[in-house]
C-alpha cells in the first residue's frame, strides 16, 4: 500500500510538472502583442486614438509601432483653444524595449522611442507669440500646422491580469528631448502687436510660433493583449 502511494505521488508530481512546463512554454510562445492606448483621446488640445502592436524577439527584447489619429469628432474637451471642426492629428512612434526581469510576474522594462506628430487646424483670430523673431503677431483666418518629433528613454512594466499572460496593463514614464515647429500660413489678415509678455503657460508650446528645442517628459498607459 505504501509503495502504491509513494508511486502515486511520483506519478502525479511528474504530471503537475509537465503542466507547469506546457505552461510556461505557452507563455513564452505569445511572441504578438497589440496594444491600446488609454490616455491618448484624453490629451487635453490634441485628443488622439492610438493603437500598437510589438514582437517579442526573445525573452529580452521586444520591438514594435504605435500610431494614432485625431480630429475634432473624438475631441472630450468643449472650447478647446485650438480645437476647431478642421482639427486633425496624426502620430507614428517605434519602440524598442530591453526587459529587465522576464521570469517576474510583473516584469520591468527600459525602452527607447522615437515619436514623429504632425497636428493641423484652423484658427480664426488668435495672438501668439514667434520664437525666430521674438515678437507677437495677431492673426486672422490662418492655418495652423504643428510638427513635433521626439526622442525619449522610458521605465515601466507589464502588468498581467490573468495567469497566461495574455491580458494586462502597461505604464510607463519617460523622458527624452523634443524639436518642434508651429506655423499659421494663408492668414487673411496679419499685424505685429505689442504684448506686455509672451505666453508661458503650460500649452505655449502648442501655439507659440516657430521652431524650439527643449526638454521632454512624457507618460504613458496602455492595455495589451498577447497571443
Amino acid at each position: 500500500m505504501k509503495r502504491i502511494l509513494i508511486l502515486g505521488f511520483i506519478v502525479i508530481s511528474s504530471f503537475a510538472q509537465s503542466q507547469n512546463e506546457k505552461s510556461e512554454e505557452v507563455i513564452s510562445q505569445k511572441n504578438h502583442t497589440i496594444t491600446v492606448n488609454v490616455l491618448s483621446p484624453t490629451i487635453y488640445l490634441t485628443p488622439r486614438i492610438a493603437v500598437g502592436y510589438y514582437y517579442k524577439l526573445n525573452s529580452t527584447y521586444k520591438v514594435g509601432l504605435e500610431i494614432g489619429y485625431g480630429n475634432n469628432s473624438i475631441d472630450l474637451y468643449e472650447g478647446n483653444q485650438l480645437s476647431s471642426n478642421q482639427y486633425r492629428s496624426y502620430h507614428i512612434k517605434p519602440e524598442i524595449f530591453y526587459i529587465l526581469n522576464s521570469e517576474r510576474k510583473s516584469p520591468k522594462f527600459i525602452s527607447l522611442d522615437a515619436e514623429f506628430v504632425r497636428h493641423t487646424d484652423f484658427d480664426a483670430r488668435t495672438t501668439v507669440y514667434n520664437y525666430d523673431s521674438n515678437q507677437s503677431y495677431y492673426y486672422e483666418n490662418a492655418d495652423y500646422t504643428r510638427t513635433k518629433i521626439s526622442i525619449n528613454a522610458n521605465y515601466g512594466m507589464f502588468v498581467y491580469f490573468n495567469s497566461e499572460k495574455t491580458f494586462g496593463m502597461m505604464p510607463k514614464i519617460g523622458i527624452g528631448m523634443k524639436y518642434r515647429s508651429v506655423s499659421y500660413d494663408n492668414q487673411t489678415y496679419s499685424e505685429m502687436v505689442i504684448q506686455d509678455e509672451r505666453h508661458t503657460d503650460w500649452y505655449s508650446s502648442y501655439y507659440n510660433e516657430g521652431k524650439n528645442v527643449a526638454f521632454h517628459f512624457q507618460i504613458g498607459l496602455n492595455l495589451h493583449f498577447s497571443f
